[in-house]
């Protein structure tokens, strides 16, 4: 038996180790979920956002207007754009959206400004009658985020793009 002169044992080098090991594992968990837990806030921020544009922003200027504001084509980028400069119009009861409320950014460098998502990309527009539907209908527009990936692809069931109407449903009733 050893005698020390501390009066007790120390750590052996292998117990310090073993310990480090599972400090490294669980802060590993700890973190992965934390990245988990802020993609779906994000997410839930930004359903959030497409909701207050579709709701309390886009169906106003519909009220006041009869019509959905242009999209000038099937180009959703482009329909941001033009769908913001709807929205800041000063006539009838306008202006329709409070920009201090929205992230905006000239993602394509024309000198005009998109609404932009969680992750900094152009929001998408398109307004029904540019992408073969003809109003009334149930969305009579289409308002989508490209999601966390940064792919867009609105009409793929498993996508993470968030879209305001039924994803994988072409036919909207």
């Amino acid at each position: 038996m050893r005698n020390d002169s501390r009066g007790g044992r120390g750590f052996t080098l292998i117990e310090m180790l073993v310990v480090i090991c599972v400090i490294t594992i669980l802060g590993g968990l700890v973190l992965s979920a934390l990245a988990i837990a802020r993609k779906r806030a994000a997410i839930q921020r930004q359903e959030a956002l497409l909701g207050v544009l579709e709701k309390g922003c886009i169906e106003r200027y519909y009220t006041d207007f009869n019509e959905y504001p242009q999209s000038n084509g099937n180009d959703g980028v482009n329909g941001c754009e033009q769908l913001l400069k709807a929205l800041l119009t000063k006539d009838k009861d306008g202006p329709y959206i409070k920009i201090k409320e929205f992230k905006t950014l000239d993602t394509n460098n024309n000198g005009n400004d998109e609404l932009v998502d969680e992750w900094y990309k152009p929001l998408r527009y398109v307004v029904a009658r540019d992408y073969g539907r003809e109003p009334p209908n149930k969305h009579s527009f289409r308002l989508w985020s490209i999601g966390p990936d940064g792919v867009d692809d609105p009409m793929n069931r498993d996508s993470d793009d968030i879209v305001n109407w039924k994803k994988g449903k072409e036919n909207e009733e």
